[in-house]
């Protein structure tokens, strides 16, 4: 199962994905006419790190939720029936 501290590092590296992606879109469209061979890398790799934050927000809402105290989740009594 997945720890808590992996939950943790995981949801601050999808953040920082986005927002960082975000900033380095923005500062490829503002500098577009001042550096145009650098537009189109910015702008991509902005729009990689966003895509990648969107990704691993659906592959976190895929895996099994931690419970509320970090701890590791019981399996079930019944035999999984």
């Amino acid at each position: 199962m997945y720890s808590t501290e992996f939950f943790r590092r995981l949801h601050n590296l999808i953040w920082l994905l986005i927002f960082v992606g975000i900033a380095v879109v923005s500062v490829g469209f503002a500098v577009r006419d001042a550096a145009a061979n650098a537009f189109p890398f910015l702008v991509g790799a902005g729009a990689l790190m966003v895509a990648a934050g969107a990704v691993l927000i659906y592959l976190r809402s895929r895996m099994p939720p931690t419970p509320p105290d970090g701890s590791e989740p019981r399996p079930a009594r019944d035999g999984g029936r």
